[in-house]
């Protein structure tokens, strides 16, 4: 397996753990993707209203391809994980994986009905279930 080494953080990765650069000898970029994301992060946080701003003027400039690409991740599902991820960390104060890890506690049922998940997210949180498995309730 051929690796790189990222310019920016040092490790040595597969090549698969770069973007694509045709300019570059091997074809790919210097750093690695996880140095691509955290940078990409900063530079939103820093510049947040005009990233924003920008993809409003897109919205608006393309309205067909913008709501061909809403309904296209409404139905691959990508907005129900969202909601859902959205739900448990505002409400419960936790992630997926706590979410996940708390159900294999519970030996896969929800530990209020006892009955078996029908599919993503049907089992319920108390707060005091989040507070046993987890400590302190977010919002508390």
């Amino acid at each position: 397996m051929i690796e790189k080494t990222c310019s920016k953080c040092g490790v040595a990765r597969p090549l698969a753990g770069g973007y694509r650069a045709k300019s570059a000898k091997d074809g790919y970029r210097n750093d690695c993707k996880a140095c691509v994301a955290a940078r990409a992060k900063v530079w939103y946080r820093a510049d947040k209203d005009h990233v924003v701003e920008r993809v409003k003027k897109w919205a608006e400039a393309n309205p067909e391809r913008h709501t061909a690409n809403r309904e296209r991740w409404r139905d691959s599902g990508g907005k129900s994980r969202s909601n859902r991820k959205n739900h448990l960390k505002r409400t419960f104060g936790i992630g997926e994986a706590e979410f996940d890890e708390m159900i294999a506690r519970q030996g896969g049922v929800c530990a209020l009905r006892l009955h078996q998940p029908r599919g993503f997210g049907n089992l319920e949180i108390s707060l005091d279930m989040r507070e046993a498995f987890f400590g302190e309730v977010a919002g508390k």
